[in-house]
């Protein structure tokens, strides 16, 4: 009986023992969180000097408007795109998720560090140029209202309003985008070449619901959209 009684006094004592010592794990595991390196943000004049070494402008510009190849770019404008959007896209390119030669030959050799440098440049580059030509009434009703009926929804409820983003969505900037470029992304979603993730799938079942005319007056509006800042949600 004394020794029951004893161990019954010694019980809390046990107890706040016990969770003393626990305590200093839990402060060496936040601890040892708080130390680990963290990713520095992507530094845009470092960027400048990287996208050349990596030979980025020669397609993209060193405007990040496109390089021109007959009357308009085939490559993508980058200026004003999302930074995190330009990172996660060579990424895919580099995983094999998108498909060009070229692009694969970057991903695979730029760095993680480069790779935000040169995001960061692009994303500092005032917001891509609209084209002067393309508006029209098809274009600009899919990309405001879709078409429900065929289970379209509208390009502005993931793009923003006229294609020119939405804060904090990760869905890419299309107002003045390259019209060609916008065409040749429609079509390869449309046959499976872009798969890069459950976006990059809806993406395929919208541009398979598309018609061949659609698609590029899509294509048209959004090149002809003037960008402004992105609105808030």
């Amino acid at each position: 009986m004394a020794r029951l009684l004893a161990l019954l006094l010694l019980w809390p004592l046990l107890g706040a023992a016990q969770s003393a010592a626990a305590k200093p794990r839990k402060n060496l595991v936040a601890q040892a969180a708080a130390a680990a390196p963290q990713a520095r943000p992507g530094d845009a004049l470092l960027g400048r000097e990287k996208g050349e070494v990596e030979r980025c402008f020669e397609c993209h510009g060193l405007d990040g408007e496109g390089v021109a190849q007959g009357p308009e770019s085939i490559f993508a404008k980058l200026a004003g795109q999302s930074p995190a959007y330009i990172s996660a896209q060579v990424q895919h390119f580099k995983r094999g998720l998108r498909k060009n030669d070229s692009m694969l030959i970057t991903a695979r050799n730029v760095s993680e560090e480069d790779l935000r440098d040169i995001a960061a440049y692009f994303a500092a580059l005032p917001p891509m140029k609209a084209s002067e030509r393309g508006a029209n009434e098809l274009g600009a009703r899919l990309i405001s209202q879709g078409d429900a009926a065929r289970g379209i929804p509208a390009c502005a409820s993931c793009h923003g309003e006229q294609g020119r983003g939405l804060a904090g969505s990760n869905a890419p900037r299309l107002a003045g985008q390259a019209l060609r470029y916008l065409e040749k992304q429609l079509l390869d979603f449309r046959h499976g070449l872009r798969r890069e993730d459950a976006a990059g799938a809806l993406m395929g079942q919208i541009a398979r619901s598309l018609s061949e005319a659609e698609i590029t007056a899509l294509s048209l509006q959004l090149s002809a959209y003037p960008n402004t800042p992105a609105p808030s949600p």
